[in-house]
């Protein structure tokens, strides 16, 4: 079963009220103490941003890493869809992915599967988009992870360039609550018939918007077919446990992956606490 992982997106940033860690070593030994396996940084947050990490900074996030037992599962960069598309921002936006993905190429050491830049792409891009991001795949080795709920781009640039991202919370939004197991089963056949899938967030959509994942009866999210669907469909990776949207991310993270491995019962002994 896969391993679990924390984002950073959606929990309070160092700095702001309700954020229990001063830094991103703080951030880490946190995780690491509420039983998660990994991270998934994001590559917005100030401190984070790959333009302000030199080498040994870089050097330095996989070291703090591998001290506490602790992998990457990779790195997300939700920036705005649309500026991919505008042409007053898709250069500052694209530029922002690449750096990204040299960020992903720095830290290999200490990750989980084969992670890549998690994004939520718009339907359409430039063909000069779509060149800078093969060329930079060629170069790096790094994936775009494409959030968007039964993305457009997968499998069609070739060479695993832009992989499928799944994200129950999108589905739930897409297809209703209530056929989320079953759209999410049908994208992952879909996902590993077209290339791969690149990500996996553990989240969840109610009626009112997202729901703790496996808090109460308001959670439907079958998340043993789950994570035997991403393994069955070859997905290597680490599943990131995603707090956006929920009144409060910080206590509900607490939990988060002793509720995983809760949920996926007798499978669920070795998927948080350090590094396979």
């Amino acid at each position: 079963m896969p391993q679990i992982s924390l984002a950073m997106v959606g929990l309070p940033r160092v700095g702001e009220v309700g954020c229990p860690w001063i830094d991103a070593r703080g951030f880490f030994d946190w995780c690491r103490a509420a039983g998660y396996a990994a991270v998934q940084l994001d590559g917005t947050a100030p401190g984070l941003r790959a333009r302000e990490l030199d080498g040994s900074a870089r050097r330095d996030i996989a070291a703090s890493l591998a001290r506490r037992g602790l992998g990457l599962s990779g790195i997300d960069l939700f920036v705005p869809s649309a500026d991919l598309v505008d042409l007053a921002r898709v250069d500052r936006a694209l530029g922002a992915i690449v750096a990204g993905m040299e960020l992903m190429a720095d830290l290999r050491s200490v990750c989980i599967g084969d992670p890549g830049v998690g994004v939520v792409l718009p339907a359409k891009l430039e063909a000069t988009t779509r060149s800078e991001l093969v060329r930079q795949r060629q170069r790096l080795g790094v994936a775009v992870v494409d959030f968007a709920w039964k993305s457009e781009h997968v499998g069609i640039h070739g060479g695993g360039v832009i992989v499928q991202g799944v994200d129950p919370a999108i589905a739930c939004a897409s297809e209703g609550a209530g056929k989320a197991n079953e759209a999410i089963a049908a994208a992952m056949g879909a996902s590993s018939a077209s290339g791969r899938i690149g990500g996996a967030r553990l989240c969840e959509g109610g009626g009112i918007g997202r729901v703790e994942v496996g808090a109460d009866a308001s959670s439907r999210l079958d998340v043993l077919a789950y994570a035997a669907g991403l393994g069955a469909a070859g997905f290597r990776g680490a599943m990131v446990w995603d707090g956006r949207g929920l009144a409060k991310p910080v206590d509900a993270a607490q939990r988060g992956a002793a509720t995983y491995a809760r949920m996926l019962g007798p499978l669920g002994a070795d998927v948080g606490g350090g590094r396979a």
